[in-house]
């Protein structure tokens, strides 16, 4: 019984993650190289932003 709590738990934890974050915009099979000179990075919940 306490591992299905613990499964439980963690389901309801990782279920709205797992909703959040979408590959639909992407084309998964392309690789692109960016190059330039971070000017600012943004460690923010939820993601990273670098400028």
């Amino acid at each position: 019984m306490r591992h299905l709590t613990g499964l439980v738990a963690f389901a309801s934890i990782a279920a709205p993650a797992l909703g959040h974050h979408s590959y639909a915009g992407l084309d998964m099979r392309s690789v692109v190289t960016i190059e330039g000179t971070v000017m600012e990075f943004a460690w923010r919940n939820p993601h990273v932003k670098f400028r």
